[in-house]
């Protein structure tokens, strides 16, 4: 039953694609008749199709002509309606893009403001902004390309906010050890920079070129696995430029999380928003 279930739906698909191509092609297909009634009316300019009719004879170029006419016509007013069903075509494709990237805005907002009150939990909230040495970012699992997708961060500062790369190798950085574990921390014991940059390579597996065009250096980590009706869909990253004190992503942030009245409807969410985001980069190549 199923396969012929499937032998008629490939019919369907068969027959739509045959009636696509004939609604796009047939005017040219009309246009290339009136060029053959051309070619039929100087190859046979004097023959006669009709002997006698009421005492005329009627030549087969006249038939011919008429017929190049008419086909011409046809086929003209063909193109021209193709063309405004193209150029409305393009106009809806312009607005449905427009549609999409106020959906992904609209829900990165959403995600944002449930964000916030994930960290005012944490107490990281000052002004309604997060704390200016503090940034949560919020990432789904495509788990197809092994790679996490982020949907949506929050910063107190504007440059750590702005989203780099469209995708994480989940066997990289803090997030794998908290999508494996449940619950990953760091502390950076660096001095500088450099330390900093070598820090990543060692511990995390970061390429060199990758670790050193990270924009914020955080000294604290703290990443938590969001698990939605018993299936693991993200992780949430808490990172700060501070490694000690009330700004940093300190590891009894952990429990205050996981215990929250806001961690579930996270979840929730990004449960929510994953087949759609992961769809969005699933054209890119895979970083």
């Amino acid at each position: 039953m199923l396969v012929h279930n499937k032998t008629v739906q490939e019919r369907a698909s068969a027959l739509l694609l045959v009636s696509m191509f004939f609604v796009e092609w047939w005017p040219s297909f009309v246009l290339g008749l009136s060029g053959v009634c051309s070619f039929f009316i100087s190859t046979f300019p004097n023959a006669i199709v009709v002997h006698d009719l009421w005492g005329i004879d009627i030549p087969i170029r006249y038939v011919f002509c008429f017929l190049a006419i008419a086909f011409t016509v046809a086929g003209g007013l063909g193109v021209v309606k193709n063309r405004r069903t193209l150029t409305q075509a393009e106009k809806e494709l312009r607005q449905n893009k427009t549609f999409v990237r106020r959906y992904f805005d609209d829900v990165e907002k959403v995600l944002q403001i449930v964000l916030l009150q994930l960290a005012a939990d944490c107490d990281l909230v000052e002004r309604e902004r997060c704390k200016p040495e503090v940034r949560i970012t919020l990432y789904c699992h495509d788990a197809k390309n092994c790679r996490f997708v982020p949907v949506a961060r929050v910063a107190g500062d504007p440059t750590f906010e702005e989203m780099g790369r469209s995708s994480y190798p989940n066997d990289q950085g803090v997030i794998s050890f908290a999508w494996q574990k449940g619950v990953a921390k760091f502390k950076s014991n660096s001095k500088n920079s450099d330390e900093w940059v070598d820090e990543m390579i060692n511990f995390f597996g970061f390429d060199r070129k990758v670790a050193e065009n990270l924009k914020m250096q955080s000294r604290s980590m703290l990443a938590i696995r969001l698990d939605h009706h018993g299936k693991h869909v993200g992780v949430t990253v808490i990172e700060s430029i501070m490694k000690t004190g009330k700004c940093s992503a300190d590891s009894s942030l952990a429990d205050v999380i996981l215990e929250g009245m806001w961690y579930a409807p996270v979840a929730n969410l990004v449960d929510a928003v994953h087949g759609s985001h992961v769809a969005r980069v699933s054209s890119q190549k895979p970083c």
